[in-house]
């Protein structure tokens, strides 16, 4: 995609959001910030985007948009369209993480995280992607995590709401393609969002204790969790801010469907290939073999 772009970030609150928002913004293009609200718990997030376009001469707009509400999501996308006219790019962030022994977790725990994650980027999507198809083009990008290839013990629903969403998205993504509308995939390192804000755990000691040793290893992972995970050198806000801006510039054909990237991610470009290599050969048995055909190259990551 060339030129200065129209683009829809949500949630940018904070971590990565925040950070590509603002980084897209400085590259010329037209960015609109989505937050649940821009007063209460978001005030200060709000300030920040509020104060950079002050600073700076950018085309920077934060936007109230709470992806759990459907008419929310609905409002904001009317407000783009009518003030641009056009959404080119979509990019999915989320903040949330639920950790603990996956038998304590309540189910409307279990319900929140889905709704924000997995059904909030289905609100967005179906908001904008009639516009999409309308203008023959478009770009949907997420970011998950290593979560949504890998298994990590304590995370159960964390897991699967990643796996969720990718599949939404590789689905998507064979729906769309042939219409013009990409979708790339970004598999960050834990955690390229400010979850440390947003942590839910499933915590019930009674439980934990009768599960032994496991128990005691589960309660050390939520103590240290992420900080003991994720090596503190790394500024992987900055990272996927930079690997966000390359997908976009990255021409129609060209852009991988995943892109893994941060410590610990190097052995998922073999996992990509292989999965892609099996999907290739799945697919034309059962009749979908024209459907999104797209080449994962190998690619190098920090």
């Amino acid at each position: 995609m060339s030129g200065a772009k129209n683009i829809l970030v949500a949630c940018a609150s904070s971590g990565a959001g925040r950070s590509t928002a603002l980084a897209l913004a400085r590259r010329g293009h037209t960015v609109y910030a989505a937050l649940p609200m821009l007063d209460g718990p978001y005030t200060a997030a709000a300030s920040v985007l509020q104060q950079a376009t002050q600073a700076e001469p950018l085309a920077l707009h934060p936007l109230v948009m709470d992806v759990t509400c459907t008419a929310s999501v609905q409002a904001a996308v009317a407000v783009i369209l009518d003030a641009v006219g056009a959404i080119d790019v979509v990019i999915h962030f989320a903040d949330s993480a639920l950790i603990g022994i996956t038998e304590t977790v309540t189910v409307e725990q279990a319900q929140e995280l889905f709704n924000a994650d997995l059904f909030g980027a289905l609100r967005v999507n179906q908001a904008v992607l009639p516009h999409m198809r309308r203008q023959g083009s478009g770009l949907l990008v997420y970011l998950s995590c290593t979560a949504g290839s890998l298994v990590y013990p304590f995370m159960g629903i964390y897991n699967a709401a990643k796996a969720a969403l990718e599949s939404m998205a590789q689905t998507l993504h064979y729906e769309l393609y042939s219409l013009g509308i990409d979708t790339a995939v970004i598999q960050a390192c834990a955690f390229a969002s400010n979850v440390e804000a947003r942590i839910h755990v499933a915590h019930a000691p009674a439980q934990a204790e009768a599960y032994g040793p496991v128990g005691a290893v589960a309660e050390r992972f939520v103590r240290r969790f992420p900080v003991g995970i994720l090596p503190a050198e790394v500024d992987i806000f900055h990272d996927v801010a930079e690997l966000v801006a390359e997908l976009m510039e990255t021409p129609l054909g060209q852009r991988p469907f995943k892109a893994a990237i941060g410590p610990y991610t190097d052995p998922l470009q073999f996992v990509h290939q292989a999965v892609a290599a099996v999907q290739s050969q799945v697919l034309p048995s059962i009749g979908f073999g024209d459907l999104g055909e797209r080449q994962i190259p190998k690619r190098t990551v920090a």
